[in-house]
């Protein structure tokens, strides 16, 4: 009996260190390694929004302005004496506010000149629109307030008279010297001297030189 026990015995320790030896070679799915001293992975836009090309440099400009006229800004530009590439002109497109037309084109059978006739007689100022998308049409008046033409027009109604208004949109240039920012600082001094004298209040922006086309 005491033979058996020994050999159950050693075979138990057998397989055990059978079974030790093997679990010393399974490999953890790699779904669930964690490397020791491994950083969380941090986004694009955790990291403070830096490029992806990092190393390339980004210019930036300076623009100045608006100037009240083109012939203001180019002789700015002239008294500067630069390159034509560290300081140019920028000419933009801006949208200013609508002026509002009332005029009168709801016509019966009868001329132009009868109905200017008519509105003479009630004391309305009117003329023929000779061009544009109203010709023919009879102006009541132009007003840089929309309310004051909505007046006239609810004066018209109580006359017998349906008039309608048109509004006009209206663009204009502004004149900008746009400075690289090298020379910008290296001028500064001139450049506020230019911009003192002058009445209209200007702003300075910070801009990337892409952004902007200048006038050719």
């Amino acid at each position: 009996m005491k033979w058996i026990f020994l050999s159950l015995l050693a075979i138990n320790v057998v397989l055990i260190s059978i079974q030790w030896v093997s679990s010393r070679n399974v490999v953890v799915p790699l779904d669930y390694t964690v490397e020791k001293g491994s950083k969380r992975l941090e986004l694009l836009g955790e990291a403070g929004g830096a490029s992806l090309s990092e190393g390339r440099a980004v210019e930036v400009c300076l623009l100045v302005g608006p100037l009240e006229t083109r012939v203001q800004a180019e002789v700015m530009l002239k008294s500067l004496e630069s390159d034509g590439e560290s300081s140019k002109l920028v000419v933009q497109k801006v949208k200013k506010a609508p002026s509002y037309w009332v005029y009168f084109d709801d016509y019966e059978e009868k001329p132009d000149d009868d109905w200017l006739e008519e509105f003479k007689l009630k004391k309305i100022d009117s003329y023929v629109i000779g061009a544009g998308e109203l010709k023919g049409a009879l102006s009541l008046g132009v007003f840089e307030n929309i309310d004051l033409a909505y007046r006239l027009k609810k004066m018209m109604k109580k006359k017998g008279y349906e008039s309608k208004i048109n509004e006009i949109t209206k663009e204009d240039n502004e004149f900008w010297l746009l400075f690289s920012k090298g020379y910008a600082a290296e001028n500064k001094k001139k450049i506020d001297e230019m911009l003192t004298p002058l009445k209209k209040l200007h702003e300075k922006r910070e801009i990337l030189c892409k952004s902007v086309a200048s006038e050719k």
